[in-house]
């Protein structure tokens, strides 16, 4: 009885070695074949790929001139092609195949090569870097890289036709008038490299000239001004790198200068037209939304709350919209409309009963525009 326990322990034991070796070898196997090759179609005129992936809640962003990549498997993985000049050609379809078998490594001779334009900066991709999820990129030899956002900027003119009226009161006196104006505007738009914030600022300006309609005379022609500086927060930066469509919120100054009615005899209450001008915050949104490389649709709306800067009071909106169609070598136009109200009031006293105890003064503005711009 004794030998055939001992016997009947002995089978126990080898099954139990066959059971756990067969489960360490799986596990093995499947460890050497965890990785996935993502490839796509190559894209004429294309210099580099940038993308992003998501593994382990955490997002790494990286360039390559090779049309395919070795990664564990991740989540959302997209990829953009780029010209020479950094414009982008549109995204890529990826399919995912597993890689011949062989024994994971590290250091993986197949990565693809980085390139490194002079406009960005470059950090070599480690465990750490990615958040330690142990991608299958290689530090040591910088064959991919992590890399921060290039410097953005453009500058763009733009001309305008369009009509503004402008309403008065003041005093005893009241005024209105309408007039066809042209425009002119000045924007420019500037992100430093590896920021997620953006400095937007605009300047726009028109004469508005009054004719006396009883005589036809012409009277004074002032100055119809708008400025803001506003800085944007990128709320999806990945997208603006990927595809060229983002939407950023902001906060800044804006400057209005229109015409008013202004006492000049205490005693008659009688006014007349001056420029008066206001400062005060704005609250913006942007958006750019990108139909193919060369085309797209931007908008940008602001507000200007009352400003408290003593006399006068500004309650101000702004908004435009255009078609962006974009060029080779940075260059672009822009073709739209644009949209501007402003509400001025200050505190006036005169001696007349029936004299108001304020000024009061509110301009409408429509306009459609094209611009030539340049990104730089």
């Amino acid at each position: 009885m004794i030998a055939k326990s001992a016997r009947h322990t002995t089978r126990c034991t080898q099954r139990l070695l066959v059971t756990v070796g067969a489960c360490f070898f799986s596990l093995c196997t499947t460890s050497s074949y965890s990785q996935t090759r993502y490839q796509w179609q190559t894209v004429p005129k294309a210099a580099y790929y940038q993308g992003s992936y998501r593994f382990h809640r955490v997002t790494t962003t990286f360039r390559t001139t090779t049309s395919w990549l070795i990664l564990r498997p991740v989540a959302n993985i997209t990829i953009t092609a780029f010209d020479a000049s950094g414009q982008s050609l549109g995204p890529v379809r990826i399919s995912r195949t597993k890689p011949p078998a062989q024994k994971s490594t590290t250091n993986l001779s197949g990565m693809p090569q980085q390139v490194q334009p002079s406009t960005a900066d470059w950090d070599p991709l480690t465990d750490d870097d990615a958040g330690g999820d142990g991608d299958g990129g290689n530090g040591s030899n910088g064959q991919l890289g992590l890399y921060k956002r290039p410097t953005r900027a453009y500058l763009r003119l733009n001309l305008g036709l369009g009509s503004e009226t402008i309403t008065a009161q003041g005093g005893i006196d009241s005024f209105q008038g309408s007039a066809n104006i042209g425009s002119t505007e000045l924007r420019g738009e500037w992100q430093p490299a590896g920021a997620t914030w953006y400095l937007f600022a605009a300047i726009e300006a028109h004469n508005f000239q009054t004719v006396d309609s009883s005589n036809a005379q012409t009277g004074p022609k002032f100055l119809r001004a708008t400025a803001r500086t506003i800085v944007f927060y990128d709320l999806n930066p990945e997208s603006r790198d990927s595809s060229g469509s983002g939407i950023g919120l902001g906060l800044g100054l804006a400057h209005s200068q229109m015409p008013v009615l202004g006492t000049t005899d205490q005693f008659s209450g009688s006014a007349t037209l001056r420029e008066q001008a206001s400062t005060g915050l704005v609250i913006a949104v942007n958006v750019a939304l990108a139909v193919n490389p060369k085309h797209a649709f931007v908008s940008t709306a602001s507000y200007q709350p009352p400003a408290f800067n003593g006399n006068p009071k500004a309650l101000g909106a702004m908004a435009d919209s255009a078609w962006r169609w974009s060029w080779d070598n940075g260059w672009f136009s822009d073709f739209g409309a644009s949209w501007q109200w402003a509400k001025f009031t200050s505190d006036q006293s005169c001696a007349v009963a029936t004299c108001q105890n304020f000024s009061q003064a509110t301009s409408s503005l429509y306009l459609v525009h094209g611009g030539l711009g340049r990104k730089f």
